[in-house]
């Protein structure tokens, strides 16, 4: 039988045989040897270092998407822009937190009130329950909190569009587009020596005196053209 000293002695020797993990996911893996639960290594990794928008339990893409789309959206031109637009998904975000927060009270009063009201009606019960939770979480404090920090950050998310409106009318402004060239004109520069026939005959007069004109002189230049020369006096067949 091996004595303690003797098994202390060879765990010695083992471990000093060891040179730790070599590749990159053990290293990371014996990091986080302390914390024994997957969903642990997860907070902790959100926690550390902490975000200035999200909490622990959000979603740090989701809210990467909101601030793509308002970039978008706004189109900041430099930092000072860049910053505020931030602010702006900062803003919307916590709304939007504030909200989710007053559905979950909500949710959790609900879960409650279903296990206290007595059996009546199926039909009725639902609403039963909708009416019990209302009544319990009227004048909630923190409800009431909650809807007061909304509407503080919809007013700010209103002045810092204001102001980024303001800082974008500096912009210089675009080259203004040509006016579109007249009909008369496209003809003088296409062929400049072609009659302009919409000076003989008006065409935003009335229109059948025009079309009878058009077509007198029409039909003079064809008769010009079929008239025959008389014969000379004296000919015979």
């Amino acid at each position: 039988m091996i004595s303690k000293e003797r098994k202390a002695q060879i765990a010695r020797e083992n471990g000093a045989k060891s040179h730790g993990p070599t590749t990159a996911t053990g290293k990371e893996t014996c990091a986080r040897n302390a914390i024994t639960h997957g969903e642990r290594a997860q907070a902790l990794k959100l926690i550390v270092p902490p975000h200035s928008a999200c909490l622990a339990n959000e979603d740090r893409q989701a809210f990467y998407k909101m601030f793509d789309n308002l970039r978008a959206k706004f189109r900041p031109a430099d930092e000072t822009e860049q910053a505020l637009v931030r602010e702006i998904a900062d803003f919307q975000w916590k709304a939007m937190r504030n909200k989710q927060t007053e559905s979950a009270l909500f949710n959790r009063e609900l879960m409650r009130q279903a296990t206290r009201t007595p059996g009546s009606i199926p039909e009725l019960r639902d609403l039963e329950i909708s009416l019990a939770a209302q009544e319990a979480l009227t004048g909630n404090k923190t409800i009431a909190e909650l809807r007061k920090d909304t509407q503080t950050c919809l007013r700010s998310i209103t002045q810092i569009q204001r102001r980024l409106k303001e800082l974008q009318k500096t912009w210089p402004a675009a080259d203004p587009v040509p006016p579109p060239a007249e009909k008369d004109d496209l003809n003088e520069q296409t062929n400049p020596n072609s009659e302009n026939t919409a000076q003989t005959y008006d065409i935003n007069g009335p229109a059948t005196p025009n079309v009878v004109n058009l077509y007198r002189d029409i039909f003079r230049k064809n008769d010009a053209s079929t008239v025959t020369e008389p014969r000379p006096s004296g000919s015979g067949r």
